[in-house]
C-alpha cells in the first residue's frame, strides 16, 4: 500500500520514555564520617519502549490516531482507523477530525482547503465547493451535516473519540 503526502497510514510506531532518575545529593560532612562515599546516586532504568499502535482505545473511550508531529498547519490528513477513514486538521493549534467522506459525494475531504465560514474554521470540499465546519460539521448546504468527533492531544499522539460511551 502506498501512502500520498497526505495520508498518514502507519499502522504503529515506538514512542519512548525517558528513564525515571534522581538528582544527587550534595555531600555532607555527615555521609563522608559515616563511610557512605559522598554523593547519593542510583543507576538509571534503561528507556522503556512502548509501541503504539493506530487504533488502539485508552480507557477513556479515545482512540489513537495520529502524531501531532504528522499534522501540517492549515492541512489535512488522512487516517485509517480499522474501516472508517477520517480527515484530521490542524487549524489555529486545534486539531479537529471528521469523517473522510463528504456527505454529498463522497469525495475525500483531507485534501480540501481551510478556509473561514461564518466566522469558524472549515474544509472546503474539493469536489463541489461545500464548506464543513469543523468544530460541529454543519454544511454551507444546509441538508448536509459531517460527522465530527472531539480530539484530544496529549504529549505528541492525538486521539479521537470515536465511539459513544
Amino acid at each position: 500500500e502506498s501512502c500520498s503526502s497526505s495520508e498518514w497510514n502507519i499502522k504503529n510506531y515506538t514512542h519512548t520514555e525517558p528513564p525515571e532518575t534522581k538528582t544527587p545529593k550534595k555531600k555532607s560532612i555527615f555521609s563522608s564520617r559515616a563511610g557512605l562515599g559522598g554523593l547519593y546516586s542510583r543507576s538509571a532504568a534503561p528507556k522503556e519502549k512502548v509501541v503504539l499502535k493506530v487504533g488502539v482505545v485508552n480507557k477513556y473511550g479515545y482512540t489513537l490516531l495520529c502524531r501531532f508531529t504528522d499534522l501540517k498547519p492549515e492541512k489535512g490528513i488522512r487516517v485509517k482507523v480499522n474501516k472508517k477513514k477520517l480527515a484530521i486538521f490542524l487549524v489555529n493549534d486545534s486539531v479537529y477530525v471528521m469523517d473522510d467522506k463528504c456527505t454529498h459525494q463522497d469525495v475525500p475531504l483531507s485534501p480540501g482547503d481551510i478556509e473561514e465560514y461564518k466566522g469558524e474554521p472549515a474544509v472546503k470540499c474539493p469536489g463541489h465547493g461545500l464548506k464543513f465546519n469543523l468544530k460541529t460539521g454543519a454544511c454551507s448546504a444546509k441538508k448536509y451535516t459531517q460527522p465530527v468527533y472531539a480530539s484530544k492531544v496529549k504529549g505528541e499522539i492525538v486521539w479521537g473519540k470515536l465511539r459513544n460511551k
